[in-house]
This record gives C-alpha cells, structure tokens and sequence, in this order.
C-alpha cells in the first residue's frame, strides 16, 4: 500500500471478510486492497465501545487529522460498489437528523448507521 500524503484527503475503506477471516484494507479506490497483518479476528458479538481516530484503549495514541463520512454495512460491499463510493465524490447523503421539535442535546459523539 501507498503511504499517504499528508494535508489532503483519502478515501479509507476496511471491511472484515468472514468467511476468509481476514481484514482488508483499501486507500484511495486502490484496485489490489492490502490484507491487514493482523487477521483470524474473533468477533465476539458481545456489546463493546468501537472506536475510530485512536488506539483502543489508549489515552495517548490519536489520529493527527480529520476523519468525515463514517458508515458500516453488515455485509462486505462488492468491488463495484467499494468503486461508486470512491469514485462518488461528494459521500454519502443521508437522512436529516434535524429535531423537529421538543428539545436536542448536543451529545460529543455522533453515530450513524447504514
């Protein structure tokens, strides 16, 4: 895998192929996807905190950037639609999570899922 440059943005997509048990990961619309180091993922189904821009579990390891357009699927996505995500341009859109009444609370953490 190419190493990033820094100060402009990258298309990052990584998914968890279960029937191989492994973890891909693809920058940039990149045709070859890379295999992670570390596969043979135990998936335990259990209810634990998922974390994106840092280590897990670290107080001191976090990503030096900025991360946009975050989404989950319960299914690995095809090598055409991995393509129509790279290449759409502009994200994904989404519903508007907007209150139409009653009362917000501004939460430090957002969650979106597709």
């Amino acid at each position: 895998m190419t190493p990033t440059s820094t100060g402009v943005w990258h298309h990052v997509l990584a998914w968890h192929d279960k029937t191989s048990n492994k973890l891909y990961i693809q920058l940039d619309g990149d045709a070859t996807p890379a295999e992670v180091a570390w596969s043979n993922v135990t998936c335990s189904g259990g209810v634990s905190a998922m974390e994106i821009g840092r280590f897990p579990h670290s107080t001191t390891h976090f990503f030096d950037g900025m991360i946009d357009e975050v989404g989950f699927w319960k299914r690995v996505l095809t090598s055409d639609e991995r393509a129509e995500l790279y290449n759409s341009g502009n994200g994904l859109s989404y519903d508007d999570f907007t209150a139409s009444g009653g009362s917000a609370t501004p939460k430090s953490r957002g969650y979106i899922f597709n």
